[in-house]
């Protein structure tokens, strides 16, 4: 219940169809902070689990819990998420859900096993690498064909390069399919900049 898990918790205050009936913290100032919150929104005081580090054990065996976020120190990810899943419960985990490859093979065994969801929900992508002084325009500053395509198509010219990994892990069209696409563009700041820091002409925006 540190930035990261007040700010999840202020999310799920959020929707009024959800209660918090536990929360767990070793941390007991932002354990009670937590369970403050709770109560200002107008819902039961949770109970509080501080008792050492692994005391998410006992609040995993809960009766009245659909589902366990995770927001801890990244190590442990994966032994909350297995313990929550092992307890029949619904297993939101903050990233990276495991730290080794048999981290992430004891997520999906367990998963497979219980059987309890534990699964990739958002994914961020990038084509992120500068392109621009050797892809687009030539050492001298002189545009290529490639270069063309920036000046007259505002657009993501490389959308599967960032796309492709992301598509495979969440079987989209294979099984799996967009139902929305949303694209926006920004000025040609990044273009503009690379020329002008090269003492080269700029190209219009």
């Amino acid at each position: 219940m540190g930035s990261r898990g007040t700010t999840l918790l202020n999310i799920v205050l959020g929707m009024q169809d959800v209660e918090i009936p536990a929360i767990c913290d070793i941390n007991v100032a932002n354990l009670n902070h937590a369970q403050a919150l709770v109560e200002q929104s107008g819902r039961k005081r949770p109970e509080g689990y501080s008792l050492g580090e692994e005391d998410f054990r006992r609040l995993v065996l809960r009766d009245d819990l659909d589902a366990v976020i995770i927001a801890t120190p990244w190590k442990w990810h994966t032994p909350i998420s297995v313990a929550a899943m092992k307890a029949g419960k619904y297993v939101g985990v903050e990233v990276p859900a495991a730290l080794t490859v048999a981290e992430c093979w004891e997520l999906v065994k367990t998963s497979e096993s219980t059987p309890m969801p534990c699964e990739v929900v958002h994914c961020h992508c990038a084509h992120t690498h500068n392109c621009v002084d050797h892809w687009f325009f030539t050492d001298e500053g002189q545009m290529r064909w490639s270069g063309e395509y920036l000046v007259t198509h505002n657009g993501s010219h490389y959308t599967t390069h960032a796309l492709g990994p992301v598509l495979s892990w969440m079987d989209i069209n294979c099984g799996d399919r967009f139902a929305s696409l949303t694209s926006v563009a920004t000025r040609s700041l990044g273009i503009n900049h690379q020329l002008a820091r090269n003492s080269r002409p700029g190209i219009p925006t």
